[in-house]
């Protein structure tokens, strides 16, 4: 299997927080670019209860260095996936997948409207763990 995605975050101009207690509200330009995803994976049907999978994905950053901000931190990230499938009963069935990002370590170097400056490195990586149960009407 194969997926290639472009998602439009150029659209995203800003991040706007209105309160209800304005001295609260605020509002940050953000300028995102628009992205690319490419996705690769396997399905493999063991037998009649168990199916496997695997991928992997390489999802570029909307976030350019001039507009990284600490509240959004992106930056480049590398998927790998897996997961299986166990069909309990010829209606129900138990999906489980994990998937651990590998996220280029994003820089910082902003400075707010006061001349406030915030300049570091961050270590990230996400690790994503998902379980489901379907159950057909059949």
């Amino acid at each position: 299997m194969g997926d290639v995605t472009w998602t439009r975050w150029d659209r995203f101009q800003d991040l706007t927080i209105n309160s209800a207690v304005s001295r609260l509200d605020t509002s940050k330009e953000e300028q995102w670019d628009n992205s690319m995803r490419y996705g690769l994976g396997v399905d493999y049907q063991h037998n009649d209860k168990w199916t496997f999978r695997g991928g992997i994905a390489y999802d570029e950053t909307p976030i350019s260095d001039e507009f990284r901000t600490a509240r959004i931190p992106g930056n480049d990230r590398k998927w790998i996936s897996v997961g299986a499938s166990y069909k309990m009963l010829e209606n129900i069935t138990v999906d489980a997948g994990y998937s651990h990002l590998f996220i280029s370590d994003p820089k910082i170097d902003e400075t707010d409207d006061n001349g406030y400056n915030v300049k570091g490195k961050y270590d990230a990586s996400v690790d994503l763990l998902g379980v489901q149960v379907r159950w057909l009407f059949i």
